[in-house]
């Protein structure tokens, strides 16, 4: 048995001490087993790409540039001026579509893959580690190969916020927060953390003023053809009356809840997710250590956590960036793996039951429970930060050392 032990130790070892050498083959490896997964799930159709996705992608394809000017899409102009590249090319609209996203995820695995050099320089297989864990994510590769959802757009830019907040680069974490906005609203479920970031003094305030530049000059284009101002300074909220439900099968409080009238619901919820967020931004700012790398990327990580799990009329996929950011805790200490775990069992769930028409694999309610969970274990991570600063950082494939690297 301890021979066994022995000889499996000194394999991984040697893998290590190879992908020290030839970084660049591993990462081609990780790449190339990527796309094939991706390539794999390319030609699925589902009822989003029916529904939305494959009508606009024929109304630009019909009418070109200018076509945006109508009145036919909710999704924001950043990501319709992809859906117009998408058009010119000589592939079926499905794979177009897919197709923008397939780079982008890797781009997400290079902003961990540089948090890990951030927090220790001289470890390349952690490095490639994080960027391998990103791209092979099932929830995050899914997304946008099987689903062909939009999320790694504005994910990957919350993530270089974060990222770039870390390193001490507040100019390039408010643009690409910026960026973020420019995508999608949901990047606001990372605003108590930026607005912690303003208060604890990380972030200027005079730079507040980068987000909405960005997105002024992301809608610039649609209105310069014709779009109407007010039509695309309300599209966010129209597009957050596009349903009335209290829960689009999101795994968060509401799916615990689903028998709650929806006016009292949608007024309970904004008024507990307000709540939250004010509870939030005063903990953080009494407690949180700006000179803590693992504390800051967990305060971000439970921002992205607690805002979308109270607000309602969440979709099934609005707990993409803490998927994305859960990833990144292993960079710091492999015992978080059970976080990220969690939140993919409780996510993948509805990503079976609306894929693959299956119904779900268990209850939502469990799906909502597991998720609190992971609020409570990141709540409790933070403290223990706090408190008892780590003696050993133990990041996946690292071995075990006295100082903490932040």
């Amino acid at each position: 048995m301890l021979n066994t032990v022995k000889a499996k130790t000194l394999r991984s070892s040697h893998i290590f001490l190879y992908l020290e050498q030839y970084p660049i083959y591993f990462y081609l490896a990780s790449v190339i087993i990527y796309i094939i997964l991706y390539v794999s799930f390319i030609n699925n159709i589902n009822q989003d790409y029916i529904i939305w996705l494959q009508p606009w992608h024929g109304q630009i394809q019909a009418g070109g540039f200018a076509s945006l000017k109508y009145d036919f899409y909710n999704y924001a102009p950043a990501y319709m001026y992809l859906i117009y590249l998408a058009t010119l090319l000589p592939v079926q609209a499905v794979i177009s579509i897919k197709l923008l996203a397939l780079p982008i995820v890797p781009v997400a695995g290079y902003y961990l893959a540089h948090l890990s050099t951030i927090i220790r320089p001289r470890t390349s297989k952690l490095k490639w580690l994080a960027f391998t864990a990103t791209l092979l994510t099932p929830t995050i590769l899914l997304n946008s190969a099987y689903w062909g959802q939009a999320d790694v757009f504005y994910g990957t830019a919350c993530l270089a916020c974060v990222v770039y907040l870390i390193d001490k680069q507040p100019i390039s974490a408010m643009t690409a927060f910026g960026v973020a906005i420019a995508f999608k609203a949901q990047a606001i479920f990372l605003a108590p953390f930026i607005i912690v970031m303003l208060i604890k003094r990380q972030l200027p305030w005079r730079l507040v003023v980068i987000p909405p530049t960005v997105w002024v000059l992301s809608v610039a284009p649609v209105v310069f053809v014709g779009k109407p101002i007010e039509d695309v300074i309300l599209m966010y909220l129209r597009q957050a009356d596009t349903y009335h439900a209290l829960c689009m099968n999101c795994t968060n409080l509401w799916s615990m809840f689903p028998t709650i009238d929806y006016g009292m619901g949608v007024a309970i919820g904004i008024l507990s997710a307000l709540s939250a967020s004010g509870a939030y931004v005063w903990f953080m700012v009494t407690h949180l250590s700006i000179h803590n790398r693992h504390q800051i990327f967990i305060a971000a990580l439970i921002s992205v956590m607690v805002v979308p799990f109270f607000l309602p009329k969440m979709h099934d996929r609005y707990f993409y960036v803490a998927e994305l950011f859960s990833v990144g805790l292993l960079l710091f200490h492999w015992q978080d793996l059970l976080i990220p775990l969690l939140l993919q069992v409780s996510t993948g769930n509805v990503y079976w039951q609306y894929l693959l028409r299956k119904g779900f694999l268990y209850p939502q309610f469990e799906s909502g429970i597991l998720n609190v969970i992971v609020i409570g274990l990141l709540i409790q991570l933070f403290i223990k930060i706090e408190r008892h600063k780590p003696i050993v950082q133990t990041p996946l494939g690292e071995v075990p050392r006295s100082d903490s690297g932040e």
